[in-house]
C-alpha cells in the first residue's frame, strides 16, 4: 500500500499540492477506494465508487486551488 500512496502523492504534488497534504490526500484516496470496494461488494452496487470518486476529486481540486492562492 505504501507504493500506491507514494505514487498518488507524487501525482498530486505535480498539481502543486504540498507534499505533506499530498500524502494525506493519497492515503484518504486509498482508504476511500478500499472502503468503496467492500461496501460495493456487500451492496452489489457501484454507487459507493461513484461517491468516493466524486468526493476525492472535490478534495483534490480544493487542495490544488488552495495551494495556488
Amino acid at each position: 500500500f505504501q507504493d500506491v500512496i507514494a505514487t498518488l502523492a507524487a501525482r498530486l504534488t505535480e498539481k502543486n499540492i504540498p507534499p505533506d497534504r499530498a500524502v494525506e490526500l493519497a492515503t484518504h484516496a486509498l482508504t476511500s477506494v478500499e472502503g468503496a470496494l467492500i461496501l460495493g461488494r456487500a451492496l452489489r452496487d457501484l454507487a459507493p465508487f461513484d461517491t468516493a470518486i466524486a468526493l476525492l476529486t472535490a478534495a483534490a481540486d480544493a487542495a490544488a486551488d488552495t495551494s495556488i492562492s
